[in-house]
Order: structure tokens, then C-alpha cells, then sequence
């Protein structure tokens, strides 16, 4: 199984949350995101099956140091992006994989494994509003065709997608994977709830800035 891991830029990242946080936070917020995303994919299937979509440079390098490659994002949006993603892959000869965003502040490499252990052609963990879809897995036939819908309403588009290909889909329910942080609501919530992640964050940010 090889994992994808879209990214924005670390710097326009979650814009959404502008009118609660400042540029600098949000932007080591997406650092801190994407760095937990990459440890816990990596503990599933090792650095060398996890894939960055993205064409921020420090996303790039972020993900050479942790021994992942980056698949160029070319611009024209992130289901674009994704299908060029999979199709590397799927000429490489890979036959399953997994969408993964940054934006789940409590994905573990236990919750993945757990998605991948269902059965099915395709499995999907939902939002907490059961509209969105937060994990992608598609094997064989689902990885080679199922279209990429992420956007509003992307639960249902999946999830019809396979039933017209006559393909499996099964549905995971995880708080770990249903939970995102896109509205200034969740971020509120997680950081009352992860309040020493935030201090570290930010001491994070310092010792970067700060001369060697």
C-alpha cells in the first residue's frame, strides 16, 4: 500500500482560519500538521511508500527529510493533482493506495491500519458530518478508476462512484479520522483540547528562528 499525502503551502494553508490566527500561526500549524501526518504514515508503511503531493518547497523539503518524495502539484487543483498522483504510481505498478490530508490532528499509524484492514474495493472514513471524505483507500479496480471528488459533498460523490463501477465501498467510523481542522470552530476546539501542542508549537517557530 502506498499512501498520498496532499499539501497546500505550509503558508497559504488553512485560509479559512485567518480571521482567528495570524499568518505566522497558521503557517507552523501546517508545518505541525503535515510533520504528524508524514511519522504517522511512515510507521504504517515506511517513508519510501509515502508520497507529498504538493509544489511548496518547504513541504518538498520536509518530506526529503523524512525519506519521502514529493509528486509535483502542477496547479490545476487538488483532484487534478491527486489523479497524477495516482497515476504515477499506478505506472510504477502500485495497485492500492490511500488519500491522506494533513488536516487530522489526531491520525494515528493505528487508525490507517485499521482502514486498511477492511475489506472491500474501496473504504472511506467520513467527516464528522458525514459529508466530506477525510481517508480515501482504493484498491485494484477502485485504484485504477474510481474518480477523485473531494470538495462538498464528496462522501456521497465516492460512494456512487462505486456503485456505477460496480465496486465495494465500505465506510469507517474513527473520531481519530473524523475529526479535521477547517473551520475556526475545530481549531478552537483542538487547541483547548491540545493546548501543549500549541506552546510547542510555537517554541518550534522560536528555536527556527533563532541564531545558530
Amino acid at each position: 500500500m502506498d499512501i498520498i499525502v496532499p499539501c497546500k503551502g505550509l503558508s497559504t494553508g488553512k485560509s479559512r482560519l485567518r480571521e482567528c490566527i495570524g499568518s505566522h500561526e497558521r503557517r507552523d500549524l501546517c508545518e505541525w500538521l503535515l510533520v504528524s501526518t508524514l511519522r504517522a504514515a511512515a510507521q504504517l508503511v515506511g517513508a519510501r511508500r509515502v508520497h507529498v503531493v504538493t509544489s511548496d518547497a518547504e513541504a518538498d523539503a520536509i518530506a526529503r527529510r523524512y525519506g519521502m518524495r514529493r509528486i509535483i502539484d502542477l496547479g490545476f487543483g487538488l483532484n487534478e493533482a491527486l489523479n497524477f498522483g495516482r497515476m504515477t504510481l499506478l505506472a510504477e505498478g502500485r495497485s492500492s493506495m490511500m488519500v491522506l490530508p494533513i488536516d487530522l490532528p489526531y491520525v494515528d499509524a493505528q487508525a490507517l491500519a485499521n482502514v486498511a484492514a477492511c475489506a472491500g474495493d474501496m473504504v472511506i472514513a467520513s467527516d464528522e458530518r458525514g459529508s466530506g471524505t477525510n481517508i480515501l483507500f482504493m484498491r485494484d479496480a477502485a485504484a485504477r478508476m474510481v474518480p477523485f471528488a473531494f470538495g462538498n459533498g464528496s462522501f456521497a460523490a465516492h460512494r456512487a462512484s462505486a456503485r456505477t463501477l460496480g465496486l465495494t465501498s465500505r465506510i469507517i467510523r474513527d473520531w481519530r479520522l473524523g475529526f479535521d481542522i477547517d473551520e475556526p470552530a475545530q481549531y478552537f476546539l483542538w487547541r483547548g483540547d491540545f493546548g501543549s501542542v500549541a506552546r510547542t508549537m510555537r517554541r518550534t517557530a522560536r528555536s527556527r528562528s533563532a541564531p545558530t
